[in-house]
């Protein structure tokens, strides 16, 4: 029976190709690679394009809280309290920075009775009757809460290095902002010189301000940066690069990736990424370490080498 099964090719075609994509499943598994779907791993051989998110992939998942500003006669105590409110639920890396500061002050967070989140931009919550928004400039803009002058000055400098900046208002009142410092992934200066060896092009698309994702791409040493993407734009910059004939390979962590891990040719997520994230991503790294990256295209071209032979 086994010989009248592997004496026809297309029998010893149906039984190896599944056998060896198995095996190289195996062989990512042993390297903190989940793979969900075998054409992934096909498709990553003919990568041209690495297209990364900022915050949470490139730089660690857990940024730290820098200077607290006041305005408007508030504290910084009170503007650290709103916004630990406001992002008591969330999960992503900005609001896991400012809920670890206000655990370190002590701060007891009010409960949430509503919230309004818009991808991209910020947060509306109300608690005790009293409204909270927290979230970049163009959020308070969309919110219409006037912006102190000073505080945008500070703004541009704290961009300048780098850092982040998070706008706080109350019932419609600014009171303060809360700046944000990333920590690059000690292995990501490393991965992007690989992957320009490869001859791959290395792009960066973040949400944040032009000042940190430049500051960000300098560093690093890649090709180009998108800066204030919204999750529509990450999405749109995919595509117009696959239009262009690129296969693109996106890496990214939130939910504001997801449309960008769907028009990707082929989508990576880094582990403890949101639960979208996770869902619509077909390679998973399983321990957060990017330099798994390159191994996942080792893999491929040896998938490639093995199917051509």
């Amino acid at each position: 029976m086994l010989v009248a099964a592997t004496s026809n090719f297309s029998n010893i075609m149906r039984l190896t190709v599944p056998l060896t994509l198995l095996n190289f499943f195996r062989a990512g598994a042993r390297s903190q690679l989940l793979f969900k779907d075998g054409r992934a791993l096909e498709q990553l051989a003919q990568v041209d394009t690495v297209v990364f998110d900022k915050t949470g992939t490139l730089t660690d998942d857990h940024p730290y809280v820098g200077t607290i500003y006041a305005c408007a006669g508030f504290t910084e105590q009170q503007v650290l309290s709103y916004a630990a409110a406001a992002e008591y639920h969330m999960t992503h890396p900005i609001a896991k920075a400012i809920l670890h500061a206000a655990r370190q002050e002590g701060i007891v967070l009010s409960r949430i009775d509503d919230a309004d989140y818009q991808m991209g931009l910020g947060i509306k919550v109300r608690t005790k009757d009293r409204t909270i928004a927290v979230g970049s400039r163009r959020y308070m803009r969309h919110e219409y809460i006037a912006l102190e002058p000073d505080l945008e000055q500070t703004e541009g400098v704290v961009q300048e290095q780098g850092h982040s900046f998070v706008y706080v208002a109350l019932d419609g009142v600014l009171c303060g902002a809360v700046e944000l410092c990333p920590t690059i992934r000690p292995e990501a200066q490393g991965v992007v010189s690989a992957l320009r060896k490869r001859g791959v092009s290395v792009l960066v698309v973040s949400g944040d301000g032009e000042g940190p994702v430049r500051e960000l791409a300098a560093k690093l040493g890649v090709d180009s940066f998108v800066a204030e993407a919204l999750p529509e734009t990450k999405g749109k910059v995919v595509g117009e690069l696959q239009a262009m004939g690129k296969t693109v390979c996106f890496v990214g962590d939130g939910i504001n990736d997801s449309i960008a891990l769907k028009n990707a040719a082929v989508s990576i997520a880094i582990h403890n990424a949101s639960h979208l994230a996770l869902d619509t991503a077909q390679i998973v790294l399983l321990d957060k370490d990017l330099s798994h990256l390159l191994t996942a295209l080792d893999l491929a071209d040896r998938l490639r080498k093995h199917q051509r032979w």
